[in-house]
């Protein structure tokens, strides 16, 4: 059994690793939290007796973990912006939201130089488009000559077109 507590002294959860023996390392530890509770791997710092772990750390139980969410800019821009827009195309709303919060910044790009914005708007993931626009995700970013509005119309998202135009 592992115990995880949030940097305010709540204890999250305690989490039986015999019940996912892939939980192994302190990486695929930080995986299935994000799994369990939404919260974006990038931004995940595990400690145990105040050190921080690695990714690379065994894990061994039992053992007390503390769990610490940071901020975004304190994180690796490419995790972030890998984590902001697979997430985003992904319509996970939650996670999202939590990058958001956590001030990630929403013009930065994936491999395929997309943003956030872009990848919800290919993909069709309305509450996810309207979660950035209220962030004030910016409209006119190309990708491919394509911004969100040209892409969610040539896939034919016309729902998430008519969101765009209008919040122009």
């Amino acid at each position: 059994m592992i115990r995880v507590w949030m940097l305010s002294g709540e204890e999250l959860a305690p989490v039986d690793v015999g019940k996912f023996p892939n939980v192994r390392t302190g990486e695929s530890f930080k995986h299935h939290l994000r799994w369990l509770y939404d919260f974006p791997v990038c931004l995940q710092e595990l400690f145990k007796d105040g050190s921080k772990l690695h990714d690379a750390c065994q894990l061994k139980t039992p053992s007390n973990l503390q769990l610490v969410l940071r901020l975004a800019s304190n994180a690796s821009q490419k995790e972030v912006a890998d984590e902001l827009t697979g997430e985003s195309s992904r319509g996970n709303v939650e996670v999202v939201r939590l990058l958001l919060r956590a001030r990630a910044d929403m013009e930065l790009t994936d491999s395929k130089q997309r943003t956030a914005l872009m990848s919800a708007s290919e993909k069709g993931h309305m509450e996810v488009v309207r979660l950035l626009v209220e962030a004030r995700a910016n409209m006119d970013r190309t990708a491919n000559n394509k911004t969100a509005l040209m892409t969610a119309s040539a896939k034919g998202h016309f729902h998430i077109a008519q969101l765009l135009a209008e919040s122009c």
